[in-house]
């Protein structure tokens, strides 16, 4: 039995993600169990009340949440987890509420039931904020209750600062799997000790031409690591004129969180631009104690440009090459 902690805000897509890796689970004869927390916590509420629902659950008093979750929660550890299958529990640990964050249940009930569960690790999916109002804004329990881009924002930030501290707390890794990721990432994560990379290019200056270029280069790297792409998400950012600031911080921590998650940062400049967000990454990678790959497409460059990189290479094949060997020393050293 293999136990995995989601969380995600609401309208973040994690059905999605969950029934592309189920199906992909199948081909490779594994068995999927996905426990919507809130499902099973609604079941005990209507027990006593039968008029709550997911959508006014935060109006009861936290001591009658608090019996709800702690009864919700008690009754997955002994029957809902199945054995010799993944059971993904999937639960919102943070609430926005308001215009601003709300406790759902207190924390040491959560954290209890973090340490029965034992998971093997937490994830949170996540997606681009214009998507995940489109998706909440189509609920029609939602009508009257505007969440704004703002506020979706806030709360996915909050969901991953609380998420992160609680995986800490439990000496456990957490994982920012964007919805858009393949299938395999999760599975790879769980049965593979794959070579983990961080895969970074100037976003903002990419043409067309570029971004497919792009693309076919992480398709290639896919094949032996793990690649976490922040493009996954960011093509699906959009942000308010009067939110600028804080939407580039939120891409900024989460770019930081991909690549603490990650072995390797591979760095690719199809053409020399200025990118002090590229620059920075690399920078903050170095000093995370992560080896840094540079792709540059000439041979003359700053000593500042590749102070904090291990290798420079000047097309994409031959990143490829030395990472296949990385890959097969890695295998030898670790199987």
């Amino acid at each position: 039995m293999i136990n995995i902690l989601s969380t995600g805000i609401a309208g973040c897509g994690e059905k999605e993600y969950f029934e592309k890796f189920s199906q992909f689970c199948e081909t490779k004869k594994k068995k999927v169990n996905v426990i919507n927390a809130t499902d099973v916590i609604l079941e005990v509420a209507r027990k006593t009340n039968s008029d709550v629902n997911k959508y006014n659950i935060l109006n009861f008093p936290k001591s009658t949440r608090n019996i709800w979750y702690q009864a919700a929660l008690d009754q997955i550890l002994n029957e809902k987890l199945i054995k010799n299958a993944i059971n993904i529990v999937n639960i919102h640990i943070t609430y926005w509420w308001k215009e601003g964050p709300e406790e759902v249940v207190n924390a040491r009930i959560l954290n209890a039931f973090f340490k029965a569960f034992n998971p093997k690790f937490f994830i949170q999916i996540v997606d681009g904020i214009g998507v995940i109002k489109e998706r909440v804004d189509k609920v029609i329990e939602n009508v009257g209750r505007v969440l704004s881009l703002e506020s979706i924002l806030r709360w996915r930030d909050l969901e991953s600062y609380i998420v992160r501290t609680f995986a800490q707390i439990n000496n456990k890794e957490y994982y920012l799997i964007a919805r858009g990721q393949s299938a395999d990432t999760l599975f790879r994560l769980i049965f593979e000790n794959r070579l983990k990379i961080y895969f970074g290019f100037p976003i903002t200056f990419a043409e067309n031409k570029i971004k497919k270029r792009v693309e076919n280069f992480v398709e290639e790297l896919n094949k032996i690591a793990i690649v976490f792409d922040p493009y996954k998400v960011e093509k699906f950012e959009s942000f308010l004129p009067g939110m600028k600031r804080l939407g580039t911080d939120a891409i900024v921590k989460r770019d930081y969180q991909l690549i603490d998650q990650s072995d390797f940062v591979v760095a690719y400049f199809p053409k020399i631009v200025h990118s002090s967000g590229m620059i920075t990454e690399m920078n903050y990678a170095n000093s995370s104690g992560k080896l840094v790959y540079l792709i540059w497409p000439d041979k003359k460059y700053s000593p500042w440009t590749i102070y904090p990189v291990r290798k420079v290479f000047f097309s994409p094949q031959d990143c490829l090459k030395e990472l296949k060997k990385v890959v097969r020393q890695r295998k030898i050293r670790t199987w």
